[in-house]
């Protein structure tokens, strides 16, 4: 999150960017069972659209214990096992850091480290835990097995990975249709990137009537409740040809005669 803090606290002032953290996309409400990271049940490549898996693979991890057994194993070195480990100690203190950080334990961390609720879903530190994963297993299985075992258990480790990878797997469902043309700007899901100054939804549609007034038209219907989403409908009519402005930055606004 580091290099999107300083963009951020330039811009703060005009935006509510604290509107990202709009309940449940917190950490707080994101921490997944520990459990679902060693196997998820509920998920399955090519099969399951709605979701993603912050899985460990599978292969890493059995790479891993078995360069370390390896090395408890061979009792032929008399350093000890820290001479493999020193390598790769700021990968393993970045798998334990992030590994702690996906625990509920750690919801303080994000409370109250500036910025750290950014992130949003504590899952996506597996974008680091994966390549330190990857970097420690490889370095302690050719480091830690005896003889050209390493290597053998290196590629062994590859191939599986290779072929459990999603990347691979044919999909089983139809791909959703989308849209080829922008027909909508956005300001953001939450509208986390719409001005500060923008006045609330509830009081647009009056603005606005007032201002198509001013301009000689009329407008004939403004619904007392509108539906809930970015949307401000009114119906409008004119005697003559008139622009009809809208001051509605960061809305979505449609008007029909």
């Amino acid at each position: 999150m580091a290099p999107y803090l300083l963009p951020m606290a330039i811009i703060g002032p005009d935006y509510d960017l604290s509107l990202i953290l709009t309940y449940p996309y917190s950490p707080a409400h994101q921490f997944r069972p520990i459990g679902s990271y060693f196997w998820d049940h509920d998920f399955a490549f090519g099969q399951t659209w709605n979701r993603i898996s912050a899985r460990v693979d599978h292969p890493m991890l059995a790479l891993l214990a078995a360069g370390a057994a390896g090395r408890y194993l061979d009792r032929r070195g008399s350093a000890g096992p820290w001479p493999n480990v020193r390598a790769t100690l700021p990968f393993c203190l970045l798998l334990l850091l992030a590994g702690v950080l996906q625990l509920r334990i750690a919801a303080p961390f994000y409370e109250r480290v500036p910025g750290a609720a950014f992130v949003q879903f504590p899952w996506r530190l597996m974008a680091f835990i994966t390549p330190a994963l990857i970097v420690t297993a490889i370095h302690l299985a050719d480091r830690g097995m005896p003889g050209g075992a390493g290597r053998v258990a290196v590629v062994g480790a590859t191939i599986w990975m290779l072929d459990v990878s999603g990347a691979f797997v044919p999909l089983r469902y139809e791909r959703l249709p989308m849209p080829t043309a922008v027909e909508r700007t956005w300001f953001g899901h939450f509208g986390e990137y719409q001005p500060r100054g923008v006045p609330a939804r509830a009081d647009l549609a009056p603005r606005v009537q007032a201002l198509w007034e001013k301009n000689g038209c009329r407008v004939e219907h403004v619904p007392e409740h509108q539906e809930e989403g970015p949307d401000v409908r009114l119906d409008a009519h004119c005697a003559r040809g008139a622009m009809l402005p809208l001051r509605c930055t960061g809305h979505r606004c449609t008007w029909w005669q």
